[in-house]
């Protein structure tokens, strides 16, 4: 895939595939990623992103304005896949800052993929549901006090068929993850809390506005260590 640097860049300055690219102008054009690994043209007006089959949020990193691309890991993983590369190990980070108060459930900061998933606030924790396999969530649930108003940095990293969540540096859980592909999407599994398997509906959807920030998937395991380096690199201190 050709890429023009003038319409977009990596939303993050480490190497790294990323699902946010930027765009020239706050009203301008740029080129994003469709579920399929293709290219798209979107253009973003009033700060929401727009394109034939795609709707999402453009949002702010590190003072610059990015796009939202709905994606499954397998479509992050394709360009490795392609070239004949292995990829057993995966991970994906979410930075997203909350807000100073949650009042009321549910408190989506992020959806794509079909299904509102994200982040959801109930009773003092908040409830992490990111993936589904087809036959189950696999949610994380962690006390909000200590996060409100501050950044928060989510990391799934799949290895071996376990799912491990670390938010903030911190690993919450692990579970066996179900290694099927629901609905005709393709790919282990997707982004997206509410997928039906029997539902052949994998489009995206347009996003709820949100203070996500950063989305970015790696084709391998990363460790603790280096989630926390990527951690301080965005500015987000390790949690205790």
């Amino acid at each position: 895939m050709e890429r023009n640097g003038r319409c977009h860049e990596r939303a993050v300055k480490l190497g790294l595939p990323c699902v946010y690219y930027k765009l020239n102008e706050k009203e301008g054009t740029g080129q994003v990623l469709d579920h399929s690994g293709y290219a798209l043209h979107a253009k973003a007006v009033g700060g929401l992103a727009s394109a034939p089959g795609l709707a999402g949020d453009a949002v702010a990193f590190a003072g610059e304005t990015y796009v939202e691309c709905p994606q499954s890991l397998r479509d992050m993983a394709f360009p490795h896949m392609e070239k004949g590369e292995v990829v057993s190990s995966i991970t994906l980070t979410l930075l997203a800052k909350l807000p100073a108060e949650l009042t009321a459930p549910p408190h989506t900061l992020y959806c794509t993929h079909a299904r509102e998933q994200g982040c959801h606030y109930e009773n003092g924790y908040l409830f992490f549901w990111h993936f589904y396999t087809g036959r189950k969530k696999v949610v994380l649930r962690v006390p909000v006090a200590t996060l409100l108003g501050q950044w928060v940095h989510t990391a799934w990293v799949l290895h071996d068929g376990t799912l491990y969540a670390y938010v903030n540096g911190v690993e919450h859980c692990s579970a066996q993850f179900a290694q099927i592909q629901p609905g005709n999407c393709g790919g282990p599994f997707l982004l997206g809390g509410e997928y039906n398997s029997e539902s052949t509906e994998c489009g995206p959807k347009p996003s709820c506005r949100s203070p996500l920030q950063h989305f970015a998937v790696y084709p391998r395991k990363l460790s603790g260590a280096e989630i926390q380096r990527h951690m301080q690199a965005a500015g987000i201190k390790h949690s205790t």
